[in-house]
């Protein structure tokens, strides 16, 4: 996904460095987030607006998971071989290949019109957390980390077009829940306590 978003003031007090990466706190304060994709039911959700990008590492978790995410997206098959939805890009990442409505290719749409991650249902119909198989740009997002020597995590651009989202006037107190939970699966416990006690010192 590619990330478009505000640079945090570098006389802002709410924006912190953690880990290597700056957080634009003001912008993570003004968001609520709820994911629930029957919200999106007949409609264009986030697997279809953006340029999804996995790392190597990621790509190889989705290859071993292919066999199961096929009975869920079985376009992701042809004949008796999988076809690769990955596509290397010049900065070294693999983008995958978007279906004819824009898609991601491990998206797919049930009988009533939902639609699902492949790779997110494989995982759970094996037991596992789909957390530990999926890219982080799929973790994060609302979210979004830019690239470069010194990474920004902030908001996605166009977040607001989609049902689950929401941007404030002003920032909330503390990070909304469904902010938190991004962070969580992205970064970690210890990301995600340094940056709320960062905010606890705020007020």
């Amino acid at each position: 996904m590619s990330s478009v978003f505000s640079e945090p003031d570098v006389n802002d007090i709410t924006a912190v460095r953690l880990k290597g990466i700056e957080v634009n706190v003001d912008a993570l304060l003004r968001l609520l987030h709820s994911c629930d994709p029957l919200l999106c039911k007949d409609k264009q959700c986030c697997c279809q607006a953006y340029e999804v990008c996995f790392t190597e590492e990621e790509m190889e978790r989705a290859v071993g998971l292919m066999p199961q995410c096929r009975t869920f997206a079985p376009h992701l098959a042809e004949g008796e071989y999988f076809e690769s939805p990955f596509e290397e890009t010049e900065d070294g990442l693999l983008a995958l290949d978007a279906q004819e409505d824009g898609a991601c290719a491990f998206a797919y749409r049930d009988e009533a019109g939902v639609m699902w991650c492949a790779m997110h249902s494989a995982a759970l119909s094996l037991g596992l957390s789909p957390w530990e198989v999926k890219a982080q740009v799929c973790m994060l997002w609302p979210l979004a980390l830019s690239e470069g020597e010194r990474p920004v995590l902030g908001i996605q651009e166009g977040i607001e077009d989609f049902p689950c989202n929401q941007l404030l006037s002003k920032p909330l107190p503390a990070l909304h829940s469904g902010v938190a939970d991004c962070i969580l699966r992205a970064f970690g416990r210890d990301f995600l306590c340094a940056l709320q006690a960062h905010i606890a010192t705020l007020l």
